[in-house]
């Protein structure tokens, strides 16, 4: 599951794959794939191999969507909501969770799965970043549908994140009114048949296989209603002043702490950090990863096989931009406009491609009776698709006689946002 096979056969050219999230390594708990995006105010790595005389040439960025509003978690929160309510003479009356009793859910069914205003900035940032880090190839680039290929899953949340991007990447370089603004073109196919954003949709055997086989979460399962999942139950009821005759279950509580996840993505509100415990957040980050695991991760090879669709058109592209400019070369310099692919989608999307390519591959397999071991694994939802997390792969062309082999040269870098 190595990458170097699928990118071996590219002509005369250095690929670069880096994974814009994956160095932040987490202190403690985090939400698996319900964390917002990291951020910090160091400057950013250049993506520039000015040392070894290499041009970028090409850029393909696979992204996720940007901070969301909760989706189909919106009805667990209404039911949690009407569990306070029923547990009220137990809960604090006064001290730092007095605020639990009077909780009500924060999100509106109109916002159910809709981009939110930090999601907006989120991929805002993340275009402005690119700007500074490849400024050769996209900075120096003025817009067309060819020379900046923009396409999205249909879902309104992965379009406007494309939106956002976009207006990063193309600020002030228009002609468009006062603010110079640049309209682009933003291409999708229908929900069920989008084989590069939502290639999961479009295989019946991982449909009926994987998504829709309770088996295939055997493991899931297990750990759910295993002794980690109840400890955390028992200690959070305590903490809440549940009698054992009423404790919260894990469903409630897994609920809870995914609430946890939205008010401080969404709201920036962290007052849920008093009911749990780093070592409760640890026990159900584990249980959010071992569902991805299984879902969309290493547990079933099918899996990350289905997306070979986006892999061959990531590919493909690249070759058609090599293609172009065997022949046309002169002192080593491509002479032929640089092409940028930026691609939106989901969490679904992300950690298969990255799966595919032998990425955050763990030597045991994430189960529900190794969760100690499993403690500092590679495969964390967080690392790998938190909101806005992205994966891209950067092709360069290297002259002869640089330090780099110009035939086979494909190396990770993984960089902080």
């Amino acid at each position: 599951m190595s990458p170097l096979p699928c990118f071996s056969s590219l002509l005369s050219a250095a690929v670069l794959v880096f994974c814009s999230c994956c160095l932040v390594h987490h202190a403690s708990a985090t939400f698996s794939t319900k964390e917002a995006y990291p951020t910090q105010d160091a400057p950013t790595s250049s993506l520039e191999l000015n040392d070894d005389n290499c041009l970028a040439v090409h850029l393909d960025l696979v992204a996720r969507h940007g901070t969301r509003y909760p989706a189909s978690s919106s009805d667990d929160f209404d039911e949690l909501e009407a569990k306070f309510v029923s547990l009220k003479d137990f809960l604090p009356a006064t001290g730092p969770l007095s605020w639990v009793r009077s909780w009500t859910n924060p999100f509106l069914a109109a916002e159910s799965g809709q981009l939110a205003l930090r999601g907006e900035k989120e991929h805002y940032g993340i275009a402005k970043r690119f700007l500074s880090r490849l400024p050769s190839l996209i900075g120096s680039q003025y817009y067309t549908p060819i020379n900046f290929t923009i396409m999205s899953s249909a879902k309104p949340r992965c379009l406007q994140s494309a939106s956002s991007f976009a207006f990063g990447l193309f600020e002030g370089a228009g002609s468009l009114g006062d603010a110079q603004f640049q309209p682009v073109a933003i291409s999708s196919r229908d929900l069920e048949h989008d084989p590069l954003m939502r290639f999961y949709d479009m295989c019946p055997l991982y449909k009926q296989g994987v998504k829709k086989n309770p088996a295939a979460y055997e493991e899931y399962t297990k750990f759910f209603s295993g002794p980690e999942m109840r400890g955390v139950a028992s200690r959070v009821s305590a903490r809440l002043g549940v009698p054992a005759n009423r404790q919260l279950t894990s469903v409630a509580v897994l609920v809870m702490f995914k609430v946890f996840a939205f008010e401080v993505a969404v709201l920036n509100n962290t007052r849920w950090s008093g009911v749990f415990t780093a070592d409760d957040g640890e026990v159900l980050e584990y249980a959010m990863d071992l569902k991805k695991y299984y879902r969309n991760g290493y547990g079933h090879d099918i899996n990350w096989q289905i997306s070979c669709p986006l892999v061959d058109a990531v590919l493909d592209t690249m070759e058609d931009v090599i293609k172009a400019a065997v022949g046309r070369l002169d002192d080593g310099k491509p002479r032929i406009e640089a092409r940028s692919v930026f691609r939106f989608g989901h969490a679904e999307t992300i950690i298969p491609l990255l799966c595919y390519m032998g990425l955050f591959h763990d030597k045991e397999p994430l189960r529900a009776d190794n969760f100690q071991r499993q403690r500092s694994r590679m495969f964390r939802g967080s690392d790998m698709a938190p909101f806005g997390g992205n994966v891209g792969f950067v092709l360069y062309h290297c002259p002869q006689g640089s330090s780099l082999d110009p035939k086979s040269d494909v190396f990770p870098l993984f960089s902080v946002k």
